[in-house]
């Protein structure tokens, strides 16, 4: 079953459908992120809401595909290998004409499920990318893409589109490409080149401190630091320019909400509306349930001391700050 430690395993030792997404889109921390999970250095992914969502809605979703393709869903949560065991990928279903197979030769094609919430740009290359490679792995020529638009509010599906992608040997070639580049920096426990998009991947991976490290030489980072500096200080003046006419501007509208030129629209929608401290004493004691229990960190740090510290673990990315030795430049 997906999700168990035994297909999270049989995951980490091959490259699947979602790491040459990840890599192709560069989204999700790119091939950085594929690398750095597949060698441990990232935190446990956490079950959240639009995962859940997802493992809800893809048995509804397979029924819609049979309703209106005629077509049956079947062999979901398939796990998949190549001819090459390196290249895997776990498939939502197949295609068939009949509700049992016997096997790939009784298939039609791959099908791959997505949900996604309402007013929610589809990640198109990395759901098409993911099709390719599951394409390639399971030898089908034929894939069927269901995206189910998903109104969270009150979990009813608000649009399905369903889009026939056919196999492209030249796109799955490059992406044997990107998979044997991936595979190379997971047998030789390297890590890729970040991009800017992997930052938030590269503070996750150096989230603990080595504090009795010695100071790491930077002499070939002279001009990219040099860049850095000037960077930060042009983003810290430009902040200070748009919160300089933001200001004047909400001053101007007042409490109205609506401004209109000749070339320009403003908005500034209405507050929101929030519980006061009376309110939520009221509440409390009405229904106590309604309440959560919360550390007081300041009282803790007080009481246990030194165990405190003990209890901790690093979380959130460490700050990093820049200063120029022969100047004032000192910006984080």
């Amino acid at each position: 079953m997906s999700g168990d430690a035994a297909w999270l395993e049989w995951r980490r030792n091959g490259i699947t459908a979602t790491d040459v997404a990840k890599a192709t889109a560069n989204i999700y921390g790119g091939a950085y992120g594929v690398v750095a999970d597949k060698l441990g250095l990232l935190p446990k992914v956490e079950q959240n809401a639009a995962m859940e969502r997802g493992h809800r809605w893809q048995p509804v979703v397979a029924d819609a595909v049979h309703l209106l393709t005629g077509l049956f869903v079947v062999g979901e949560e398939t796990w998949c290998e190549s001819s090459d065991p390196r290249w895997r990928c776990t498939v939502d279903g197949f295609l068939a004409e009949q509700p049992e197979v016997a096997g790939l030769d009784d298939v039609t094609g791959v099908v791959e499920i997505k949900t996604v919430g309402v007013s929610t740009k589809h990640a198109t290359t990395y759901y098409e990318t993911q099709v390719q490679w599951q394409l390639l792995v399971t030898g089908q020529q034929s894939a069927l893409l269901a995206i189910a638009t998903i109104d969270d509010s009150d979990d009813t599906c608000t649009d399905l589109q369903l889009q026939r992608i056919q196999a492209d040997t030249l796109t799955q070639a490059a992406l044997v490409g990107t998979a044997e580049q991936l595979w190379e920096h997971v047998q030789t426990g390297t890590l890729p080149e970040p991009l800017a998009e992997s930052l938030e991947t590269v503070k996750a991976v150096y989230r603990k401190a080595n504090i009795a490290g010695k100071a790491v030489p930077l002499d070939d980072w002279e001009t990219e630091l040099t860049l850095l500096d000037d960077y930060k200080r042009t983003i810290r003046e430009t902040e200070l320019a748009v919160a300089n006419i933001e200001a004047r501007l909400r001053n101007h509208l007042g409490e109205n909400t609506l401004g209109v030129s000749d070339s320009w629209t403003v908005k500034i929608g209405a507050p929101s509306q929030v519980l006061d401290d009376a309110a939520q004493s009221e509440l409390l004691r009405k229904f106590p349930q309604l309440g959560t229990i919360k550390l007081d960190r300041i009282k803790a740090k007080k009481l246990l001391g030194a165990d405190y510290g003990g209890r901790t673990e690093a979380t959130g990315p460490r700050r990093l700050t820049i200063k120029h030795h022969t100047g004032d430049t000192n910006y984080e």
